[in-house]
This record gives structure tokens, C-alpha cells and sequence, in this order.
């Protein structure tokens, strides 16, 4: 990967969109992980007379704890350094990135020029903290 000082506009653009993206991913399956039973349900209808696998349930849940854990820290990671960016660097980001709504909507706020001089800003403060 390039230093972020060698890479365009265009490629930065990019990898903070792969970044948020992911970021987006994480929320969801942390959402779903949360809202998903912790304990498996029992279904008498097929309980057979065998010795138990406790070893695959107990890798299970590991699994899952670890899953989460990893998603959770991510999720953290991701919104500390959103919560400590200015107002206007979070709106850009939030409107051109997190929640895209329409193209054009920084002409109610900025002029073209400021526009992409904040974008700019925006694109090498925010990955700075989120890949150093």
C-alpha cells in the first residue's frame, strides 16, 4: 500500500468509501450477533442417545465471543475518531460518505472552492488517524 502522502485524490477517495463500507459491515453483523439467541435452543423432537459434543459448542461460542469482540472494537475505533473530528469535517464526511444522499447537496454550505479544499482536508485528516 502506498504512503498516503503518494496517493491521489481519487485513490484516497476510494479507500476511505472501502473503509466506510466496511465500517457499515461491521454495524450490521454487530447489530445481527446482538439480536441473535446467545444459547442454542434445545429441540426435543431430535434429541438422540449420543455422548455430547461439548468440544464444537464450546468452539462455538468462542467463536462468537471473539467475533463480536473484533467487531466491537472496530465500531469504536471507527466512531472515536468520527466523534473527535470538527463539525464541518463531519458533515462532509457524513454526507458525502455515511449517508449519501444527492451529489450537490454542499451548495446549501460551501462554494466550489471551499468545497473541495475541505474535501481534500477531509480525506487526509480522517485516514491519517484511521490507518496510522
Amino acid at each position: 500500500m502506498k504512503n498516503l502522502n503518494e496517493m491521489s485524490l481519487k485513490e484516497k477517495d476510494e479507500l476511505l468509501r472501502g473503509i466506510i463500507r466496511e465500517y457499515q459491515k461491521a454495524q450490521l453483523q454487530l447489530n445481527i450477533l446482538k439480536e441473535r439467541e446467545f444459547y442454542p435452543q434445545i429441540d426435543f423432537s431430535r434429541i438422540k442417545e449420543q455422548s455430547p459434543r461439548y468440544n464444537g459448542l464450546e468452539n462455538n461460542l468462542i467463536s462468537y465471543i471473539e467475533r463480536k469482540d473484533n467487531l466491537e472494537a472496530l465500531v469504536h475505533f471507527v466512531e472515536s475518531v468520527f466523534n473527535s473530528l470538527p463539525e464541518d469535517v463531519y458533515r462532509l464526511l457524513a454526507n458525502e460518505y455515511l449517508f449519501p444522499r444527492h451529489k450537490e447537496w454542499w451548495l446549501e454550505y460551501y462554494s466550489r472552492s471551499t468545497y473541495y479544499r475541505l474535501r481534500r482536508k477531509v480525506l487526509d485528516d480522517v485516514l491519517f488517524y484511521l490507518i496510522r
